[in-house]
């Protein structure tokens, strides 16, 4: 059994030369440098923070304040002082910060292949080094390549321990797939006294995109001051009775349920039924454009038919920044809220929603949030990136980004979000709960329609699991 707080790579040399993948010397980094496998790093310093005074630059790392481990909390709101635990210039080191903010934007690194060069996870032999190393340097980029390269050190008797359960388990969900976290769970549970960060926050992200709600509570209390799910929602899911949902995909079976059109029943929120809404709702329906400006939004809000419980909501759409605001994010959402005495009852209204956002430093970001949830979680979206003014070439046309489709779906106790047809929510829910209202939000950003689609499901379709 492993102890994720020893550092045991010199012990466990790489026998390779050369480990040099998507052009950085890994097995360099992991031996002569203190860089972490999984942490926050810095693209920008705000003059005059804190993070400034401390000497931090582009290109180093936060990786932990006081005792919570670092997955994009730069605004500290726990009184007195705090230790910051950062690598600068590729060397440990800490300071003392004071509550607010630190001063920094970030991008979250995720490289388990430096954790495995250093001995921390997995297995090495010479055999397969390289191709591990390869597998895992593609896992957050190119999660089909990645599993590719895998199953080339698989072929090269790499065993099938917990980071081999980890692996499948993170392509299957980045691919849209049924993804094994429970087994990913036992596996590494199993290895480990101390469970390392990097694999706790990818099951954790993992479990919360499956509904099981009883890993997420075991991820909780064995690191509550890292992990992402609050204490709140514990609380709900003791109030709902909540169990961990079926492992199925529910864009799967929404699919097959597909029921009538609702779409001619949706009309704005009483007292919000004014021209402007009904423009709205008409560009939704007639795959219209969104354009509010840096710093404004513009806000759909529409009240979902009577009597529809199962329901599938589907919206794609293509997005432009024509300029970022220094405080205001760009972004897109679509959600589902229950009535305000539900949210009261149950800590939040928000039964499920998701968004997609541009950011100057990041690029692109997935957030979801689901079953009365009060805390957003969110996510890198390499590879997709959101056109912004002035990026294109001289002579060249502005042009939007792919197409990104949002999925909402509601089964019974059970609602997802989805989005290019990977879940990032599935939540257990009050069945009892009605939908009330569908919201669409467009801030800082151009979104021009491809499709809007809603339909009840049909519950006297016999359902199996896909």
């Amino acid at each position: 059994m492993k102890c994720s707080a020893r550092w045991r790579f010199a012990a466990c040399a790489i026998s390779f030369s050369l480990c040099l993948l998507q052009g950085e010397d890994w097995s360099k980094i992991a031996s002569e440098t203190d860089e972490p496998a999984f942490g926050m790093r810095i693209e920008a310093v705000t003059p005059g923070s804190q993070a400034e005074t401390i000497g931090l630059k582009p290109g180093d790392y936060i990786y932990q304040v006081g005792q919570r481990a670092m997955r994009g909390f730069v605004d500290w709101r726990r009184e007195g002082e705090e230790t910051l635990f950062f690598c600068r210039d590729g060397k440990k080191g800490t300071a003392a910060v004071k509550s607010g903010l630190i001063g920094v934007n970030f991008v979250e690194s995720f490289r388990p292949q430096i954790a495995y060069l250093r001995g921390e996870i997995g297995r090495s032999d010479p055999r397969w080094d390289e191709a591990v190393v390869e597998a895992l340097s593609l896992l957050a980029p190119d999660p089909a390549n990645a599993l590719k390269q895998w199953e080339s050190a698989r072929a090269l008797e790499y065993p099938a321990d917990e980071l081999d359960s980890f692996v499948r388990a993170f392509t299957a969900w980045r691919l849209g797939r049924n993804v094994p976290v429970r087994e990913a769970y036992a596996a590494i549970d199993g290895e480990f006294k101390t469970m390392p960060r990097l694999y706790a926050a990818y099951l954790e992200d993992m479990a919360y995109a499956t509904g099981q709600v009883d890993l997420l509570r075991s991820l909780h209390l064995a690191d509550p001051d890292s992990s992402k799910v609050t204490a709140a929602q514990l609380k709900t899911w003791e109030t709902l009775s909540a169990n961990p949902t079926e492992a199925r995909r529910l864009l799967d079976l929404a699919k097959r349920l597909k029921g009538r059109d609702l779409v001619p029943e949706l009309v704005p929120l009483e007292g919000e039924d004014s021209p402007k809404w009904a423009e709205r709702l008409e560009k939704l329906r007639t795959k219209g454009s969104f354009a509010p400006s840096a710093g404004r939004y513009q806000a759909t809000k529409l009240r979902f038919p009577e009597g529809v419980r199962d329901y599938h909501l589907s919206l794609s759409c293509q997005l432009f920044v024509w300029e970022f605001h220094d405080r205001w994010s760009s972004t897109v959402r679509l959600g589902v809220h229950a009535p305000v005495e539900e949210g009261k009852r149950l800590g939040n209204r928000v039964l499920a929603e998701l968004g997609v956002s541009a950011d100057r430093y990041i690029g692109t970001r997935i957030s979801c949030r689901g079953g009365y949830d009060a805390q957003s979680h969110y996510h890198n979206r390499p590879g997709k990136p959101i056109p912004v003014k002035g990026d294109e070439k001289e002579g060249e046309k502005l042009k939007m980004s792919g197409v990104f489709r949002i999925d909402l779906i509601r089964l019974g106790n059970e609602i997802a979000a989805y989005c290019d047809g990977v879940p990032y929510c599935q939540m257990p829910i009050d069945p009892a709960s009605p939908t009330s209202e569908l919201h669409w939000f467009t801030s800082g950003i151009s979104a021009r329609i491809n499709r809007f689609e809603a339909w009840s499901l049909n519950p006297e379709t016999p359902i199996e699991n896909p």
